[in-house]
């Protein structure tokens, strides 16, 4: 990837205690200083040096916030500075995810020659944490927050859409038709298991369908591009809110990655760059709706999060593969006319990756191992409950013993010799 690929227009903090400011930057350096050992014996030239690794990364951040309400953000962000203690998430433009520590902060206050914006001058550390532990909880919340970023990131990656010609903007309004009939298609059943999503979803639909009228009208209009984006991500992922059943969902979402896969543009033309555009915002949406299926969903044994695992890593990489072999078919043309995989969204889809596989370790860890027993004697799943399971609630390891194993009629009452039965034992 190219450095045009790996930058991103702002920078994101996360405080402490999750308050997330979103701010501007242009440039800053980073510093390292090297431990020495220095000794200077007498009546002996020069000094005698010991190299003793390095101090911490040092970087001394800028930023800015504007907007008409940026006095209040100022705010919000200097009474964090203040208040809050421990480490922050910082999401750097060219230097991606890093956890900093507030050494000291400046607030530039200028309203009559900057009073469209304030300014910050900021000092971090790069703590040495050996291991810095994070809790299920907030990595589930910095997946969530790192899928809007992916969206956004996703809607400025539109902004390339080629607008001069009305069969490249009616190319992007198929494209458009295409995503959401393929949505309609692999996500009714699933919504309809739900009223309040389902009535969201079809409303969603409709808007699809009015905003890409008002698209078409001007295309060129970065606001039309962004709503009628928005209607469409609402489109793809709202049907994953009915439940929170890994397995089922991930099924519903995997065979409509497959259908739109098929959908892929074949050519090289100005049309087919407008597809793709939206194609790959619409697969860019799949992976954020994948990874926020796996942190709403529970998991039982361990087998079921490496299986998550494993279906998470196979898609990211089948699609990104997709886009990649897309933009092959470009190669050749003029700079200007050459499609260029992910050049908005490479870093903020890459980091969601590794935050969502960081929360399925976290939660391999913690959840129970799934063991196979063959009876020996006839036993109750009464009795099984008690003795097998130790810990928690004795109703819930119940429930979840009759469920586990499909227990019905007589077999609730007593299981014979040689049935074959599952129990979940915590690790600990």
């Amino acid at each position: 990837m190219s450095w045009l690929n790996q930058t991103r227009e702002y920078i994101t903090f996360l405080s402490p205690e999750d308050n997330v400011f979103v701010a501007l930057w242009k440039n800053n350096e980073r510093s390292v200083e090297k431990k020495l050992g220095i000794f200077d014996p007498p009546k002996f030239k020069g000094s005698i040096i010991q190299d003793l690794d390095v101090k911490s990364v040092s970087y001394p951040l800028t930023i800015y916030f504007d907007g008409p309400s940026h006095y209040d953000t100022a705010n919000k962000f200097f009474k964090a500075c203040q208040d809050e203690k421990g480490q922050w998430e910082v999401t750097h433009p060219t230097k991606g995810g890093l956890i900093l520590q507030l050494v000291s902060v400046k607030e530039l206050i200028n309203p009559i020659d900057d009073g469209n914006f304030t300014v910050f001058e900021t000092n971090w550390l790069e703590p040495a944490n050996i291991e810095r532990l994070v809790s299920p909880d907030e990595l589930a919340n910095s997946v969530l927050l790192k899928t809007l970023n992916a969206i956004s990131d996703g809607i400025t990656q539109i902004q390339q859409l080629r607008s001069d010609l009305y069969s490249a903007i009616q190319a992007a309004a198929n494209m458009i038709n295409t995503i959401a009939n393929l949505a309609k298609n692999a996500f009714s059943e699933i919504a309809a298991t739900e009223q309040i999503v389902n009535d969201a979803w079809q409303s969603a639909q409709s808007s699809v369908t009015a905003l890409l009228a008002i698209f078409q009208a001007d295309a060129s209009d970065t606001d039309n591009q962004a709503n009628v984006s928005n209607a469409l991500s609402d489109v793809v992922t709202l049907p994953l809110e009915t439940n929170d059943d890994y397995s089922s969902r991930n099924s519903f979402y995997s065979d409509y990655t497959d259908s739109l896969l098929a959908a892929a543009p074949l050519g090289n033309t100005i049309e087919d760059f407008n597809k793709v555009i939206f194609m790959e915002f619409s697969i860019i949406t799949i992976l954020v709706s994948m990874c926020r299926i796996i942190v709403t969903s529970t998991f039982k044994t361990r087998s079921e999060i490496i299986i998550a695992m494993d279906n998470l890593t196979v898609r990211f990489n089948d699609t990104i593969n997709a886009l990649e072999t897309i933009q092959e078919n470009f190669e050749g043309l003029d700079i200007d006319l050459q499609y260029f995989s992910q050049s908005q969204t490479w870093t903020t889809i890459q980091n969601l990756f590794s935050l969502t596989m960081q929360y399925l370790l976290t939660q391999f860890f913690n959840s129970n191992v799934e063991k196979i027993l063959t009876l020996k004697n006839a036993r109750s799943p009464i009795e099984i409950t008690v003795t097998e399971y130790t810990d928690g609630d004795f109703e819930t390891n119940y429930d979840l013993f009759l469920n586990s194993n499909d227990l019905h009629g007589n077999d609730i009452l007593l299981l014979p010799a040689g049935r074959e039965i599952k129990i979940y034992v915590n690790p600990a």
